[in-house]
């Protein structure tokens, strides 16, 4: 119980990291949203179908590109030791 207690502190910094991460993860994911989903709004039918197709086939060739494949870990992710 007492190991639990004095480990507290450090749970408690990793939950604000993790928290503070996810806050701008979601930011990012609401501009990108934003950003495409406006001029998304104006299309309808087969032009829509098209442009959501076109974005999942541009996603996973950006996330290739080199300067940001350290930041993402390219089209299989990122992983994170716990």
């Amino acid at each position: 119980m007492t190991a639990m207690i004095k480990a507290l502190p450090f749970l408690w910094q990793g939950l604000l990291v993790t928290l503070q991460i996810s806050a701008i993860v979601v930011v990012i994911a609401l501009v990108l949203g934003v950003l495409f989903g406006l001029p998304a709004l104006k299309l309808e039918g087969h032009y829509l179908a098209l442009a959501t197709f076109a974005l999942a086939l541009a996603v996973p060739q950006i996330l290739k590109y080199k300067w940001l494949e350290g930041l993402t870990g390219g089209v299989q992710g990122r992983s994170v030791a716990w």
